[in-house]
């Protein structure tokens, strides 16, 4: 037991947040606590904060925890001003408002096939890029504040680096490149990201600060006490990497969404928009 290392994985999901703590060497499940997220197509993401804060509080806190990550729902929008600040609840990647959003940049960026060969899919309402649009759109005020955009797990471990109270660093954004590529402003084959479609959905042509892409095998920043925060991923990539899905195997997952998807060493470009062209978290790609 002394030699144990103890490692904390973060599902923060539409409904819930999980924390596990676990054996790092055995994969052995040492403590665990949850708590709820409020209903609805489009939260305050302080209570995404105040479900972990509760989560880990009941999983028996990271004193004598190692590292940590955070997996977490995908796409999504959370918008911030040039202070860090949350301008408006973010919008989850089931919030349909932005439908009409999302034909109009496949027409714009010349038509679904070529969206689809710039960033490995056809956009569509869960993307970012086409919530920013209808931000830009319906909410010219707000959209006029925007200085940084980040996804649900990637603004959650940037929370995490800080004390409350804290300046918020931009500089310590960070994210996977499976999360990045459900923005609809990343390419996957390049892990790149596609500025000027950001700038075309966002309206503007101020520099959008946006999470820093590292590898699987980094840490991205650690908390105030000094413990290392991996990159994470969106949850579908971390179900794939949690069940060591290999080239070829295809997984089915049942949740608040349902998904299919298949771990592939090349990339997508299907211009049907039946399948995406997503990035995995291990440098491979998740159609």
């Amino acid at each position: 037991m002394a030699n144990r290392k103890l490692i904390a994985g973060v599902d923060s999901s539409t409904q819930s947040c999980k924390v596990v703590i676990r054996d790092g060497v055995t994969g052995e499940l040492v403590r665990e606590g949850r708590a709820t997220h409020p209903d609805g197509t489009e939260v305050n993401p302080a209570h995404w904060v105040s479900a972990l804060d509760t989560a880990i509080s009941a999983a028996g806190g990271l004193a004598d925890v190692e590292a940590i990550s955070i997996g977490g729902q995908q796409h999504g929008m959370v918008a911030l001003n040039s202070e860090g600040a949350v301008i408006r609840d973010a919008l989850l990647w089931n919030d349909t408002r932005s439908a009409d959003a999302a034909k109009a940049l496949n027409s714009e960026m010349g038509g679904d096939a070529e969206i689809a060969k710039q960033v490995g899919s056809v956009l569509v309402a869960s993307f970012t890029a086409t919530k920013l649009r209808w931000l830009a759109d319906a909410e010219k005020d707000n959209a006029a504040k925007v200085a940084g955009v980040a996804l649900p797990h990637d603004w959650l471990s940037w929370q995490l680096q800080h004390n409350k109270g804290d300046a918020l660093d931009f500089t310590k954004l960070f994210s996977d490149r499976s999360e990045a590529s459900g923005t609809g402003y990343f390419d996957p084959t390049t892990s790149q990201y596609r500025r000027d479609i950001l700038a075309r959905a966002l309206r503007t042509e101020k520099e959008i600060n946006l999470p820093k892409i590292i590898s699987p095998a980094q840490f991205g920043g650690t908390t105030p006490s000094g413990i290392p925060i991996a990159p994470g991923a969106g949850d579908n990539a971390a179900a794939a990497l949690g069940i060591q899905a290999q080239a070829g195997d295809v997984v089915v997952s049942l949740g608040t969404s349902g998904t299919a998807f298949a771990v592939s060493e090349t990339p997508t470009h299907d211009a049907s928009g039946q399948v995406a062209g997503f990035a995995d978290a291990t440098g491979r790609y998740l159609p």
